[in-house]
């Protein structure tokens, strides 16, 4: 039969590749086995980590984790990684996030059995630690994430009496008042401490040029500068959400109205309630957030209708300055009496 069909018997009828051992490991699997060697774990909301330093720490499949992956990849190998291998090392690395030990992290301050740590923002990685003994700068004992538009905080000189330093701040920002003074003093320092609730600090007042949004800018600016101070109004819960989730103060300028939903959820955000939000590509699993944070803001006319949101709320009401001081003015002599106040 093979004669007939003109199959010579010293030939194989399909040609068979020659077998060689792989030259090259692909660069998707040297790169995970580099990573083996991090510590990756899950945060209070569930979202991987990697750990590339004891103070250093980026979110899996953030773009600053991409970027730092590449960085490293392209060093080590002199190429990048390609869409697919990136995905996939992705994927494995949030498993293994996903698999690891669970922590709580802290955006701006954090506290734990008693003592209170403050990121500095510097590249050092130091945070202010501050405790019933005193305060010193050191390296972290809580973990921090850095968001991109976080910035640094000056250290406070532990040299000086700062006892009575806090008076400056009202040289900057118009609340005359004494009772007025104590109050906003009560809610600074309330920020170091997330135990109870965050009241709400409201600065209103009908005449243009009294100081609401300066006053504002200053005291955020004070205890947690960021690239933009002013956040725009939500206009629902997941935009809220989000802004919580990756700020520590919410400042919120010239607002003129609050709805009944916006206003629960400011509520929500000052006693720490939950706030629930379908997980992304499924129709019935839900992921409670926890989320609470210290919110400013500022306004014309009283906008807390809501009773509870108004039993939550600290209100000072501003008058016309004494006198007046342009912006920039008033600029250079926050940021000279800043390092003073805040110690």
């Amino acid at each position: 039969m093979r004669e007939i069909l003109g199959i010579k018997e010293d030939k194989a009828p399909f040609p068979i590749p020659e077998v060689k051992p792989f030259r090259r490991e692909n660069i998707a699997i040297k790169v995970l086995r580099w990573l083996e060697n991090f510590r990756f774990w899950a945060d209070q909301w569930g979202d991987g980590y990697i750990s590339i330093s004891p103070y250093k720490h980026l979110r899996v499949g953030s773009s600053e984790f991409k970027e730092w992956l590449q960085s490293q990849t392209y060093k080590a190998e002199g190429k990048t990684l390609h869409n697919q291998a990136l995905s996939e090392i992705v994927e494995v690395c949030k498993y293994w996030a996903r698999e690891g030990e669970k922590r709580t992290v802290w955006l701006r301050v954090g506290n734990a059995e008693g003592l209170v740590e403050v990121s500095l923002v510097g590249g050092d990685g130091r945070v202010l630690r501050i405790t019933p003994e005193g305060a010193l700068l050191t390296l972290p004992s809580l973990t921090f994430v850095t968001p991109k538009h976080f910035l640094p905080l000056p250290p406070p000189d532990f040299d000086v009496d700062h006892r009575e330093d806090w008076k400056w701040l009202f040289k900057v920002i118009n609340v005359e008042k004494e009772e007025d003074q104590w109050l906003v003093l009560a809610w600074v320092l309330k920020t170091f401490w997330s135990e109870g609730e965050f009241p709400l600090l409201a600065f209103m007042g009908e005449r243009e040029g009294i100081g609401k949004t300066v006053s504002a800018r200053f005291i955020k600016e004070l205890l947690d500068p960021t690239a933009t101070l002013i956040k725009p109004l939500p206009r629902g819960e997941e935009e809220l959400r989000v802004l919580a989730k990756n700020n520590f103060i919410l400042l919120f300028d010239n607002i003129g109205h609050l709805s009944d939903e916006l206003s629960d959820e400011l509520c929500r955000l000052s006693t720490g309630g939950g706030i629930a939000k379908r997980r992304l590509y499924t129709d019935t699993e839900v992921v409670e957030f926890t989320l609470k944070n210290p919110v400013i803001l500022t306004a014309v006319v009283n906008v807390l209708k809501n009773r509870d949101l108004r039993r939550r709320a600290i209100v000072i009401e501003l008058r016309k300055p004494k006198r007046f001081m342009q912006f920039g003015d008033l600029k250079k002599e926050f940021e000279k009496v800043r390092p003073k106040v805040y110690g």
